[in-house]
């Protein structure tokens, strides 16, 4: 009796050590006991959840190149500077002549100034573009769709996978604890057996059957430490949490006290899988239109304003003698007439990647489909689990009140009521399994649903 109230008083102090713990010393971050504190860790620490932020930014940093392609000016300065050599032998020409019966002598002498340098202003506005341009902003804006529901399908994941292995570790520490246990109860009815064979009441054979007992028992919690071990790995590794963290605690949880609602988060995104699949092909139908556009000419205004400098002697004098100015404005055309078939070539392939893009939305609705009813099935047949496991906890229950009553009329011996004790553990043990069970399933038949 004194090893269970050690092991009782040992149960309790470290249930308060790891809620002492839970509370790491130096304002650190709290290491999550409940599923929701956990799943509010992992959305913070997870490297996919910061690796989809980065994909929206950059899909949003798209669509605004692409808007700003589409309404927005082009304005470049430009300048240069050269020098000049001419190894043209011809140096100009003398022509005579009469006019009015006088006569005229002219000197024709060609020049070339030694230093130009040139400096202005070039601006460009997009008129019409065949479509092209429009076609690049809304497949941008399509991206950025497909960037968040790929978000939304990465949070459902995490959702997932965190409290699955919560719930798992929730289960190897439960099934540790409860090994332990039998353990304790095996070495006690071997303390017992070897007393009984010391005074003859038992044989040999019964003496070292309750010691290999005792052995398979030891195995046993070697196995559940090292299924807890595993389990503890898989729940630090879905947190995102780092490897110094100490995640040694009890986890609190049960999943009759956790609602559903408060995982699922207040994102009203449907199906993203779905909605990613939808994106990817409107975006796959704007490129193609992007890539039909190559066939219409395109329309641009421009302005041009220059100044030009020049000197014979030196560089410097030509940049302070930019007094030649010019300026011009008008209408650029640009229609390609032929490309070798290149642009007819890209239609067709952006025509099999829009007929692709369709085929895996409808893929993607299948198997949602297929997955839910799945789901459902699953949902149904572990809730039947569940109340068949809360049947054989009732019947365990009735049964220690019999022994217990046994007991007292030294009916039974202590161990045998310690056996009982352990029967009701293990009947209790199968209900928390079978509710853990059951309410992932519903979990993940809600974000199926939703």
């Amino acid at each position: 009796m004194n090893r269970w109230r050690a092991a009782v008083f040992l149960a309790l102090g470290l249930g308060f050590a790891s809620g002492a713990r839970a509370q790491p010393a130096g304002g650190a971050e709290p290491v999550p006991v409940t599923v929701k504190q956990a799943l509010q860790y992992a959305l913070r620490t997870q490297l996919d959840i910061q690796t989809e932020d980065r994909q929206i930014a950059r899909a949003q940093a798209q669509v605004g190149e692409a808007r700003a392609g589409y309404f927005a000016p082009s304005v470049d300065l430009v300048s240069f500077t050269q020098r000049n050599q001419s190894y043209d032998t011809f140096a100009g020409a003398r022509v005579e002549g009469t006019f009015a019966g006088q006569p005229v002598n002219v000197d024709v002498v060609r020049t070339l100034p030694k230093y130009d340098t040139g400096v202005g202003l070039e601006a460009s506005l997009n008129l019409y573009s065949g479509g092209a341009s429009k076609a690049r902003l809304k497949e941008a804006q399509a991206n950025e769709a497909g960037a968040r529901a790929q978000a939304g399908v990465t949070r459902d994941q995490i959702v997932q996978e965190v409290t699955r292995t919560y719930w798992q570790l929730r289960k190897a520490q439960a099934d540790h604890a409860r090994r332990k246990a039998a353990l304790e109860l095996a070495e006690d009815e071997a303390g017992v057996a070897e007393v009984q064979f010391k005074r003859a009441q038992i044989s040999e054979f019964e003496r070292d059957t309750r010691r290999l007992r005792v052995d398979e028992m030891q195995a046993r919690v070697a196995e559940a430490e090292y299924q807890r071990g595993l389990s503890w790995q898989e729940y630090r590794t879905a947190l995102g949490a780092p490897a110094g963290l100490d995640l040694d605690v009890v986890l609190l949880d049960d999943p009759d006290t956790v609602e559903l609602a408060s995982l699922l988060g207040d994102s009203d995104r449907s199906q993203p899988a779905l909605q990613r699949a939808q994106a990817q092909n409107e975006a796959a139908q704007w490129r193609q239109e992007r890539a039909r556009s190559e066939f219409q000419p395109s329309v641009s205004l421009y302005m041009r304003y220059n100044g030009i400098g020049r000197d014979e002697t030196r560089l410097v004098d030509s940049v302070g003698d930019l007094h030649r100015q010019d300026w011009s404005v008008g209408l650029r055309l640009r229609w390609n007439l032929f490309n070798g078939s290149q642009s007819t070539e890209r239609v067709k392939q952006a025509q099999q990647d829009n007929a692709i893009a369709a085929l895996q939305v409808e893929k993607v609705r299948r198997q949602l489909s297929d997955e839910l009813q799945e789901k459902k099935r699953k949902v149904e047949l572990l809730e039947n689990k569940l109340a068949l496991a809360r049947k054989r906890l009732d019947l365990s229950e009735s049964q220690l009140r019999i022994s217990a009553r046994r007991r007292d009329l030294d009916q039974i011996t202590n161990l045998q009521f310690k056996a009982e004790e352990l029967a009701l553990a293990e009947a209790r043990d199968n209900v928390l399994f079978a509710k853990v069970d059951a309410f992932v399933a519903r979990l993940t038949l809600k974000l199926a649903e939703r």
